[in-house]
């Protein structure tokens, strides 16, 4: 295999098995749009709802998140690298907050122990959940940024990093802020006389932009994560260079 082509297999690899999820992503977004206009009112507890708790959307979205985890503990071993062992706790606890919804549970709790009031819109439970997702959001900044400073001095590292985070970004983006904004969205409508159709239209929209979001962003996390897999040789192994490097 020639040098070109040993470098465009990992991406070639990783595209193949993007197309496959990208595509399933759609096909759920797809169904849970028909459900809504077959039965509006049962879309919540559909498992076809990309919305629902344990339904078909998210339960392709656990099978991505253990890929995630259980190739980045790859590439850690691999390489030694404190960076790749950052992202599966990262990847990790996503996973077990979808699975247990726990920042909807402890946010619950957190509101009724501190008696939050409504603000802005938004609900005493999802000022709970925001509460619970900052303080496991400072954690991940401290792990995370450790990470991407001990590692900022080797290059392939840096941007291997600064990649990542972007896709984390675009994750919080569509699982924190644009579900605030659709508890906003739901009451100001309702303050401003809306109608019951647009405000039931804007809900389903919201609905599909975070979670769709979501699913797709998680897709290309996997495509990166796979082609990092599949790279001949990222860095030189401690036992080849005879040095640990973070």
């Amino acid at each position: 295999m020639s040098k070109t082509q040993s470098k465009a297999f990992p991406w070639s690899a990783a595209t193949n098995l993007f197309r496959l999820f990208i595509s399933i992503d759609l096909l759920l977004m797809l169904i849970h749009i028909f459900y809504i206009f077959h039965n509006p009112r049962g879309i919540m507890e559909s498992y076809w709802s990309i919305e629902t708790d344990r339904g078909f959307g998210e339960s392709f979205q656990y099978i991505k998140e253990i890929l995630l985890i259980f190739i980045f503990v790859w590439l850690g071993r691999r390489y030694f690298k404190y960076t790749f062992y950052a992202w599966a706790l990262f990847y990790l606890y996503i996973l077990i907050d979808d699975m247990l919804r726990l920042h909807e549970r402890i946010g619950a709790q957190l509101s009724a122990h501190f008696h939050y009031g409504a603000l802005l819109g938004l609900r005493p439970e999802d000022l709970g959940e925001l509460t619970f997702l900052s303080i496991f959001g400072v954690i991940f900044f401290l792990l995370l940024g450790s990470a991407y400073i001990m590692g900022r001095k080797n290059r392939k590292l840096k941007l291997i990093n600064r990649n990542l985070i972007s896709l984390a970004l675009f994750l919080i983006l569509f699982g924190v802020f644009t579900d605030a904004f659709h508890a906003v969205f739901m009451k100001f409508s309702a303050m401003i006389g809306l109608s019951g159709i647009t405000r039931l239209i804007g809900f389903y929209i919201f609905g599909l932009i975070e979670d769709g979001g979501e699913m797709i962003v998680m897709s290309f996390a996997v495509r990166y994560a796979f082609y990092l897999l599949n790279r001949p040789l990222l860095f030189n192994r401690p036992g080849l260079s005879g040095s640990v490097h973070s």
